[in-house]
């Protein structure tokens, strides 16, 4: 696992600009990590270039891609972006449920039949697409589960 903990405190879009890029900092380390590779890793997961990481840590190009080409380096670069990415999707579900009460209120009888049909497909769409998923999620754990008590019973 990863020797690093991250500190998510926004998980916003990627762009070239070093402050815009989402605030990911290493708040702890083991291992010998530097300064420069905390700063090597938050720019990198935030989705910086290896020219970028290499201003916003103070170091050379080729010092990143060294970076890069440690294997638990990567390790923990590839766990900084799965945390990234649980943050954003985390808040996308949480901004789900205002999203489903505003095609309710589109829908109401009030609004404009064009609005109103919009959003019924929306509703429908959304809705199947993701019951098929949920379903596909569920499926894919019983697998996961199968396959574990098949490993630790051959064990």
């Amino acid at each position: 696992m990863s020797r690093w903990w991250i500190s998510l405190r926004d998980a916003g879009g990627v762009a070239t600009n070093p402050q815009s890029w989402p605030a990911v900092t290493a708040t702890g380390r083991s291992g010998g990590r530097s300064g420069a590779d905390s700063a090597i890793l938050a720019a990198l997961a935030g989705g910086a270039t290896a020219a970028e990481a290499a201003r916003a840590a103070g170091v050379s190009e080729r010092t990143v891609r060294r970076r890069q080409a440690e294997p638990s380096f990567a390790d923990d670069l590839d766990e900084a972006r799965r945390a990234l990415l649980r943050t954003a999707l985390d808040r996308l579900s949480a901004a789900a449920t205002t999203a489903v009460d505003t095609l309710s209120i589109l829908m109401d009888a009030e609004v404009a039949p064009s609005v109103r049909l919009g959003a019924a497909k929306a509703v429908i769409e959304l809705g199947s697409r993701l019951r098929a998923e949920q379903e596909l999620s569920d499926r894919l754990l019983a697998i996961e589960e199968h396959l574990d008590l098949t490993e630790r019973g051959a064990t």
